[in-house]
């Protein structure tokens, strides 16, 4: 049986010589005392390794239930995977002047600035937009100018204060632009096997290279709900107009002859 002297070091009662370190009891359950000899109770680091220690000292192990949050144990009782204290990150405000606050970024130069909670705080200084983290959480935030023109922003501030953001798109015209490119493409082609049958004053493609078009200007299309950035808009125009580029390099004149 473990002993315990006011201070709360452990002496073993064979020979009262203090411990330090990791003792095994004769209940068969592991303790851990400091250079000290205090008893450890919480979350303890020891050589590299994570452990948990119950209120009595005693090492738990297994699947361990912490705040609702689960942890596992290797044999040896070292936690696998995120540790406790990987929770348990200090909250440290942090300013994101990285938007500019012009209309290539926004699509408009604000005069006001509000956010949707008290998450995260906005200001207009010195042409940007200067976000500041309060508490973890999510926001949006909303730009208007003089016209009442509005562009918003949202962001996710991480529980250690980083902010993540971005720019929610409001001019898609580069997509529809795109669009209608393609459905020019397909004006006057027509679909043949192998072009047989088809005039020699007229281009055709396969069925095949028709549909990869069709299916390319149909994403563009469902696109144009679904996308938030610019780089969303870009990168949705650059993948029609690949499409676009394979249908026209695959286009023949046809080889029918009155």
């Amino acid at each position: 049986m473990i002993y315990f002297n006011r201070r709360g070091e452990l002496f073993l009662a064979s020979s009262g010589a203090m411990r330090t370190g990791w003792v095994l009891d004769t209940d068969g359950k592991w303790y851990f005392l400091n250079s000290s000899g205090a008893m450890q109770t919480g979350v303890v680091e020891v050589e590299g390794k994570t452990y948990l220690l119950a209120e009595n000292g005693s090492m738990l192990s297994g699947t361990i239930v912490i705040n609702g949050k689960n942890y596992t144990t290797d044999a040896s009782g070292a936690i696998i995977g995120y540790k406790p204290f990987d929770q348990n990150i200090t909250f440290t405000a942090t300013t994101n002047n990285s938007t500019l606050n012009d209309e290539a970024t926004l699509g408009i130069v604000g005069t006001r600035a509000t956010s949707s909670t008290t998450g995260a705080a906005v200001t207009i200084a010195d042409g940007k937009i200067a976000i500041t983290s309060v508490s973890e959480g999510t926001a949006t935030i909303t730009i208007a100018d003089d016209s009442n023109h509005e562009a918003t922003i949202a962001v996710t501030v991480a529980s250690n204060g980083t902010i993540t953001k971005y720019v929610a798109v409001s001019d898609k015209t580069a997509i529809d632009t795109a669009i209608a490119t393609a459905a020019v493409a397909k004006v006057d082609v027509v679909i043949s096997a192998d072009g047989t049958d088809v005039q020699t004053t007229s281009k055709w493609v396969t069925q095949e290279v028709s549909d990869a078009l069709d299916t390319a200007i149909t994403a563009a299309i469902n696109a144009k709900n679904t996308v938030t950035t610019e780089q969303d808009v870009t990168d949705t125009v650059a993948a029609l107009n690949t499409a676009v580029e394979t249908y026209g390099a695959a286009k023949v004149d046809g080889t029918k002859v009155n």
